[in-house]
């Protein structure tokens, strides 16, 4: 369960907090806060990690060498990737947090 949900959760939750990211930022600057535009980011971040640490757990966890050699290969595959995947989308939102930090949105 873990490698799906770092192979497709965390690109998921990634453009999830990129669009609400944009759609935050007009309320966010009508009131002069941006606390809600970060805790989206922090949010979305804290998920890809507990999605990847997962996936990581779940490869050292799994060994299943009764399956036969297709499925073996196909499941090495998917716990190779999921870690990969899941740690870059996680390295895209800390981007995107970054630049939410540094470049005020509300600035004109």
């Amino acid at each position: 369960m873990w490698n799906w949900l770092a192979l497709l959760g965390t690109p998921v939750v990634s453009l999830t907090v990129l669009g609400l990211g944009f759609a935050l930022v007009t309320p966010s600057c009508a009131h002069q806060t941006l606390a809600w535009v970060h805790a989206v980011h922090a949010v979305g971040m804290v998920l890809g990690l507990v999605f990847s640490v997962g996936a990581a757990r779940q490869r050292a966890v799994s060994r299943d060498r009764l399956a036969p050699a297709d499925m073996q290969a196909r499941r090495h595959f998917v716990h190779a990737m999921a870690l990969p995947v899941g740690l870059l989308f996680t390295l895209v939102m800390v981007a995107e947090w970054f630049v939410a930090w540094v470049l005020s949105p509300c600035a004109a």
